[in-house]
């Protein structure tokens, strides 16, 4: 459902181009010990790549629509909010009984938690391999096709949830804490309607975990931005046209 990159997809060819002009370093997989993508020495950042590779729209609905069945066989009707198209069963999540709504955000919220699990352990390898214990570990996930979460402020929260979750009720420390932060974003395949221009087009969303780290995380997410979009410039002989939305974490 949600594939890592790997060493024949035509985006990380580019995008390692990319971080090798920036000045980071791609790094080497070989022995398989579960290594991050790239270090930014001069940033203090080792950061892991992944690629949202398939529209999950159709599987996740299907998901959906079996949680709303359940509760058609429990109460004879359906949900509040629910109704039925040509297309089958629709409903908005914010109309949702509290039920529902908690298994849907389970659906969605399981193969994120999954995808930041593994860029966790990689990124807290590559840090101890490298003997880089005070560097700061950044996910960068790139929307290539899964329309699914072409809303980058609601993927974003379902992330920044999991990324921040604590360890369990007793224990307040962080389940990931080796991720500082998280950069979202995609390109022409996946766009958004910007709020304020009301314009479709692609998006990139920098969010960082509140803590002495933000403010780093932050200008090296947004100097790399800048990098990536004269990157992509000089590829295609089109300038990105950058959307004025402003994302952050609750």
């Amino acid at each position: 459902m949600w594939k890592a990159l790997n060493k024949h997809n035509k985006f990380e060819f580019m995008f390692d181009d990319f971080v090798r002009e920036f000045g980071g370093e791609k790094l080497s997989t070989a022995e398989n010990l579960g290594t991050a993508d790239y270090l930014f020495r001069s940033h203090n950042v080792v950061a892991e790549l992944k690629c949202l590779q398939e529209d999950q729209s159709r599987a996740t609905n299907l998901k959906l629509a079996e949680v709303i069945q359940d509760w058609y066989t429990k109460h004879n009707q359906l949900p509040p909010g629910c109704s039925k198209n040509g297309e089958g069963l629709m409903m908005r999540i914010v109309d949702a009984p509290s039920v529902i709504r908690g298994q849907w955000v389970k659906i969605l919220s399981n193969p994120i938690e999954n995808l930041l699990r593994k860029a966790h352990q990689q990124i807290r390898g590559s840090k101890a391999r490298l003997g880089l214990p005070s560097a700061r570990g950044v996910v960068l996930i790139f929307n290539e096709a899964n329309q699914l979460h072409s809303r980058p402020q609601d993927f974003a929260r379902l992330a920044g949830e999991i990324i921040q979750k604590p360890q369990s009720k007793f224990d307040a420390s962080r389940r990931f804490p080796n991720i500082h932060g998280m950069v979202y974003f995609s390109a022409d395949t996946v766009t958004t309607v910007d709020e304020i221009t009301g314009r479709s087009m692609p998006f990139w969303g920098p969010f960082q975990v509140a803590g002495s780290d933000a403010q780093d995380v932050l200008r090296f997410q947004s100097q790399l931005r800048d990098g990536w979009y004269q990157y992509v410039s000089m590829r295609t002989g089109r300038s990105v046209v950058r959307h004025k939305r402003k994302m952050k974490w609750p």
